[in-house]
């Protein structure tokens, strides 16, 4: 960890060391906790759960609910439509990676994801 000249040796490295205590002792627990959580618990139960079509008595209510906002639009066509956004948003990402990152594009999304 980079810190200013200023900062007397001795206090750099008891600062160093407070923060590397501090991320191992209280970070890094309270990450696995919430990762048990989200991943162990939360992902397991909820596994081919997710979205209104699984639930029951919810794929007779979705013609209704769709005509709510896409009455012109059938579910093939909306899912169409995310997929060319999500090709579209790939591609501005992937003109963004080649602004003068270097690495590959799955190198670019996970420097995007921990930043």
């Amino acid at each position: 960890m980079k810190m200013p000249d200023s900062i007397p040796a001795a206090e750099r490295a008891r600062l160093q060391a407070a923060a590397r205590d501090a991320i191992t002792k209280t970070v890094v627990p309270s990450y696995t906790k919430l990762k048990q959580y989200v991943v162990d618990d939360t992902c397991r139960r909820l596994a081919g759960q997710l979205g209104c079509g699984t639930r029951r008595r919810a794929r007779p209510a979705m013609p209704g609910s769709r005509a709510l906002h896409h009455d012109h639009v059938t579910p093939d066509e909306i899912h169409e439509i995310g997929l060319k956004e999500v090709a579209r948003i790939r591609g501005e990402m992937m003109k963004a990676a080649k602004t003068g990152f270097k690495g590959s594009f799955d190198e670019f999304l996970s420097y995007c994801a921990r930043t």
